[in-house]
């Protein structure tokens, strides 16, 4: 399937609020934005790109499972090795240095939402770096529910029923994410109580894939597209104003489920129909680090700490501080993670790739 600029600008746009959002870079006005959208659009946009295939269930597990799982579990096992070895260079090596392998099997980063209430009771899991992991394990779990929705849909041939049965689906994963929500004290490993929730989101941008919203809007004569733009701006900054923003990894949708997946849907939205009409001027660089926010998810805490160790020698003290300074060294941080581990994708493992090619293929030769 063909990529599409506007896709990896968006993906792109997100990733940035990701690390902005982990290294503690507060821009006025923008982060409360970035907040309701940087999650919930990545799930969007695998509906907004997903397309059925022939094949087996089992098999579309065994590729999701190649493309996320894999993955996760070769990114938690180098922060495990880099983070034990710390440990025994440090002579502090114990039982506590293997407690993070429960963590990588639960894959969550607390037991408990981290809220005060929680703090004497609870426990952390992802605490090596590794606390972005979460979201492939989700993923790959939306993925093969989403799937499974899909596939019970079109057994029926009719667009009626099977509108109806996307409707029931929907209606379903409301009912049961939210029961899970409001009903479970704990954060179920793998995301399990949010999995129908995140499933709305993929059933969002299916839809809006589906019936081409984006190109239909754009191509309407007068101020149709920009009402349209406006009118998602307004259910936005409501949904912000009533609903807050949200941090669905550890469960959290703000004022309620409701709120926080229409805030997610419509912010997703906006930033996607945006960036549809933008698409032939778009960075080029920044569609490019769109294709590569997977790596970006997992790595970026792990160059993040080198980087805080050069500007903390270099600047003491401004890092912590909330001044325009401190602002610009977080996001420089932020570009240049995002630059290293982008030029590593697109250049060297390629370069790396074709290299070890080359020699099998010499030695099969001889």
């Amino acid at each position: 399937m063909e990529r599409k600029a506007y896709v990896d600008f968006a993906k792109c746009l997100a990733i940035f609020f990701v690390l902005s959002n982990h290294i503690g870079l507060i821009i006025p006005g923008i982060s409360s934005f970035g907040g309701m959208f940087y999650v919930p659009i990545f799930f969007l946009l695998s509906g907004y790109t997903y397309h059925s295939k022939k094949e087996s269930y089992v098999n579309y597990a065994r590729k999701k499972a190649k493309r996320l799982l894999v993955p996760y579990f070769a990114a938690n096992l180098i922060y495990f090795v880099l983070f034990l070895a710390k440990d025994f260079l440090t002579r502090s090596i114990g039982s506590a240095s293997f407690f993070p392998l429960l963590g990588i099997l639960y894959s969550r980063y607390s037991l408990y939402p981290p809220y005060p209430e929680f703090q004497d009771k609870n426990l952390l899991f992802l605490t090596i770096q590794n606390s972005p992991t979460w979201f492939l394990t989700a993923l790959f779990l939306t993925y093969l529910l989403f799937e499974a929705a899909v596939r019970i849909a079109k057994r029926y041939r009719t667009k009626k029923a099977e509108v109806v049965l996307f409707a029931v689906s929907a209606g379903l994963c409301l009912l049961l994410g939210t029961a899970l929500h409001y009903g479970c004290p704990v954060l179920l490993p793998w995301s399990l109580e949010c999995i129908p929730l995140f499933v709305l989101y993929m059933l969002a941008g299916y839809l809006l894939q589906r019936q081409e919203i984006c190109r239909k809007i754009w191509e309407s004569r007068g101020i149709l597209p920009y009402l349209y733009v406006l009118s998602l701006g307004a259910v936005v900054w409501l949904g912000y104003r009533f609903g807050g923003s949200a941090n669905i990894s550890v469960g959290n949708f703000g004022s309620s489920v409701i709120l926080g997946l229409l805030n997610g849907i419509t912010s997703s939205m906006l930033v996607l129909t945006v960036s549809y009409r933008l698409n032939d001027a778009l960075p080029k660089a920044m569609c490019i680090a769109g294709k590569y926010t997977l790596h970006l998810l997992c790595y970026h805490l792990l160059l993040f700490l080198p980087l805080e160790i050069c500007c903390n020698l270099l600047f003491p003290g401004m890092l912590q501080e909330q001044t325009v300074t401190g602002m610009l060294l977080k996001l420089l941080m932020v570009v240049v993670t995002m630059a290293l581990l982008v030029l590593a994708d697109h250049k060297l493992l390629p370069c790396l790739k074709n290299k070890y090619k080359n020699r099998q293929l010499r030695v099969n030769q001889h």
